[in-house]
């Protein structure tokens, strides 16, 4: 069996449940062969960097919410986010509002009924609010994750060490 059959094995077997991704926005090459990134890697990878270009550190720790990123980090932020749980959006398009009313149905209506380019615009953004809307504690969640994890490993690259009070549950860093 020769390299590049191993190869595309490899990658085939890497790939989630759905194989179209016509930008390759899950790939990178290492060493000539593409292997597929997980999406969830990817989400965790691109949080860590928001924390370290957007979060304040305040009391000891990392902090960053959703609103204190510029518009289109987080669109990207939801993105990810989109890609880490197989596309499986079914309801978040519509945001907090599931009413026949609600602005996603009117917009899309509204582009069926005159295809032009500020109906396809307005769409896009209330696709986009309404996805940033139904996301948010998830997206939050993430968020104070990476901002944890950053700060470990922070703490670790300064030769610092976390260690739990098994009385009082605090943790406490240090040269242990």
């Amino acid at each position: 069996m020769n390299a590049n059959s191993v190869a595309h094995a490899y990658v085939q077997n890497q790939q989630s449940s759905w194989i179209d991704d016509p930008f390759h926005t899950g790939t990178h090459v290492v060493k000539g062969v593409t292997k597929r990134m997980s999406h969830k890697k990817n989400l965790e990878n691109y949080a860590e960097e928001l924390v370290a270009s957007y979060a304040k550190f305040v009391c000891e720790q990392y902090e960053l919410t959703l609103d204190m990123l510029p518009y289109d980090e987080q669109n990207e932020l939801v993105r990810h986010y989109i890609e880490s749980i197989d596309r499986e959006i079914e309801y978040a398009c519509y945001g907090a509002d599931e009413s026949i009313n609600s602005d996603y149905l009117c917009a899309l209506l509204s582009m069926l009924h005159n295809d032009c380019q500020e109906t396809r615009e307005h769409f896009a953004e209330v696709t986009k609010k309404n996805l940033l809307t139904y996301y948010a504690q998830s997206l939050q969640e993430v968020l104070d994750d990476a901002c944890h994890s950053y700060h470990q490993a922070i703490n670790n690259e300064q030769g610092l060490y976390a260690q739990q009070d098994s009385d009082t549950g605090e943790v406490y860093w240090g040269r242990f």
